[in-house]
């Protein structure tokens, strides 16, 4: 978008929004009425793009193991397809909050990227949900390393230039939020490419739901320290519409300059990386909704602008000839005392996005992606996301079992370590090891026809080919016999196979062989007491 096309949006509102510098009370409840959202309106070839340098650099040479662009596999949407090999693609990764913007961390070493992204390659991950911070002063998330009551500050770049007049809340110069500082694209780019060399898609989050939260407490909430606050910026822009002290209706179209801005923002971010093809998108991480009526950010309203972004960067991507990059959407969340959002994770099924990201326990009021993950239907590709989901709190699962449970029902996965006191080992082996065991398992098969078929096995955790290869769970049961796991039935098409018994807590293969068997029900029984992985390829069949 040009530069004076923002100025005169933004100059229409100067009067309006106000630039007091003192500090806002927090009412408990809105002020002011939500005003009506704006009818959809369809991009066309006049709309104004960005006249900025889309980067300062091309990119490289595509290398042989630079991944393809996805598309949602026509024989099994489950699952990506990379357009480049033809191959069905199960994605699996370990992302860190500060991949793309560093944060004062009270002396917790930098993330050295090119370290992260050499110890991701090493199990073989193949997906980073590159996270992006709105705010810019008091991290979203207080706990050890973000003591209560001591700022912290998301390092520069932001989206925009700093100039002045004036300062912020951290004492620095205010946003001009008419000019992109192109240092944060550029870094964005830079940091896609060099994932994109070690065979690793990059979803891009656009927005992120932790930088608006209010929470009634000046000196210790993102809100405070947002671009979008009336006080951080010179252009009189103030995001909190309905004044009660947060910032949640900026993920909705409630502010028209907003609108402008985001649309600005996103149309940027497509002309910086749309020529790569080791691109995702995700629209916002966790944005703030409720289903309490007449609020600004009732779950309509941000359903109706998660659904204006995905839209709008299918439209722009046409526009400009590149893409269609995969669109996601993760799940909403409501705020502490608000009802669950019951309808959240069907809403995702029904959105346009092309793969989701549900939500568990307490957002959605059920827990079934925690215990007992749904089976892929194909509805949309799943990322299951231990960040939304959290196996190892409230009574979970855990982590390893979670995993085998969400990997046998046919889905992605991703999962997330935040802010690790690891020092220069950014990647948690643990995790990393079973993800990468699961993806040996699928370089041994024909993941195209690989689908979940509770109903072959008693465990109900089964991915399999049926008579070419199954991968079964069976989840830890309570101890009857010393030194060896409980039996399970599977019913198997008859032939040859090959096997395997793989221990999840070890990340070890224990025993392997070859058995005939007859078409029907067999019984099967682990050789160590635990949770237990069986493998079973057709004699003759790998690769195929």
């Amino acid at each position: 978008m040009k530069v004076s096309h923002v100025l005169f949006i933004l100059n229409l509102v100067i009067g309006i929004s106000g630039c007091s510098a003192e500090e806002d009370a927090l009412p408990i409840t809105p002020s002011v009425p939500c005003p009506p959202l704006p009818s959809p309106v369809p991009l066309t070839s006049d709309t104004p793009v960005s006249t900025q340098p889309s980067h300062t650099s091309l990119a490289p040479p595509k290398q042989q193991h630079t991944p393809g662009l996805l598309v949602v596999h026509p024989q099994n949407p489950a699952y990506f397809q990379d357009t480049a090999t033809g191959k069905a693609v199960f994605l699996h990764g370990f992302d860190h909050f500060r991949a793309l913007q560093e944060v004062n961390n009270n002396d917790v070493s930098p993330l050295d990227f090119q370290a992260f992204i050499a110890q991701l390659t090493r199990y073989h991950h193949n997906f980073l949900r590159l996270w992006m911070w709105e705010h810019f002063w008091r991290i979203s998330e207080v706990n050890e390393i973000h003591p209560e009551g001591e700022p912290s500050h998301v390092r520069g770049p932001h989206i925009y230039q700093r100039t002045g007049p004036g300062n912020a809340i951290d004492g620095q110069l205010k946003f001009d939020l008419t000019k992109f500082d192109q240092r944060y694209f550029d870094r964005m780019r830079e940091r896609i490419i060099m994932a994109g060399k070690s065979g690793i898609w990059v979803s891009v989050m656009l927005f992120q739901g932790w930088s608006l939260e209010g929470l009634g407490n000046f000196a210790n909430t993102p809100w405070q320290g947002h671009p979008f606050n009336r006080h951080n910026n010179i252009n009189g822009i103030n995001g909190d519409v309905d004044q009660d002290g947060n910032g949640w209706e900026i993920h909705t179209r409630t502010h028209p300059q907003i609108n402008a801005l985001h649309e600005a923002y996103v149309k940027k971010v497509i002309d910086t990386i749309g020529d790569l093809e080791s691109v995702l998108f995700e629209i916002s991480n966790e944005s703030v909704a409720t289903e309490i009526p007449g609020r600004c950010h009732h779950v309509s309203r941000v359903q109706d602008w998660a659904f204006h972004q995905i839209a709008l960067i299918r439209q722009y991507e046409d526009l400009k000839g590149v893409g269609p990059h995969p669109i996601g959407l993760s799940g909403f969340r409501p705020i502490p005392g608000d009802p669950p959002l019951e309808g959240n994770n069907l809403f995702l099924l029904s959105s346009p996005a092309d793969y989701i990201s549900p939500t568990g326990d307490p957002w959605s009021g059920k827990e079934e992606w925690k215990y007992d993950p749904p089976i892929a239907t194909g509805e949309k590709v799943v990322i299951a996301d231990s960040d939304h989901i959290q196996p190892g709190k409230h009574g979970g699962p855990g982590i390893r079992s979670w995993l085998w449970r969400t990997f046998t029902r046919g889905h992605n996965i991703n999962t997330v370590d935040g802010d690790p006191h690891q020092g220069a080992d950014w990647v948690s082996s643990g995790d990393s090891q079973t993800m990468r065991a699961m993806d040996r398992l699928v370089s041994k098969v024909n993941l195209a026809a690989m689908r979940p078929h509770p109903a072959l096995s008693s465990t109900t955790y089964c991915l399999a080919d049926p008579g070419q290869a199954y991968i079964v769970y069976q989840p830890l049961k309570p101890r009857k016999a010393h030194g060896e796991g409980e039996p399970f039935h599977l019913n198997l098409l008859g032939g040859d196979y090959r096997y395997e018994w793989f221990n999840p807590t070890t990340n070890e293969i224990t025993h392997t062989g070859q058995i005939t068997k007859a078409t029907g029900t067999s019984t099967f029984k682990p050789p160590f007491y635990d949770h237990a992985v069986l493998f079973l390829l057709g004699v003759n069949r790998e690769g195929q």
